[in-house]
């Protein structure tokens, strides 16, 4: 069941990374005066978001 839940993870990785909307979501960040830092951690809360749902 675990090697399932890898591949997933993998396969959900794989088309993750082709949505562009995030470079204009982090445009978007920067322009209304976040920090990189603070996008980072938006970021991480965002994915992890995601995984547990």
């Amino acid at each position: 069941m675990a090697h399932f839940k890898q591949n997933r993870l993998y396969v959900y990785a794989f088309w993750g990374a082709l949505f562009f909307e995030r470079s204009i979501w982090i445009n978007y960040l920067q322009h209304q005066g976040y920090s990189t830092v603070q996008i980072g951690f938006l970021q991480t809360l965002l994915t992890l978001a995601m995984f547990y749902l």
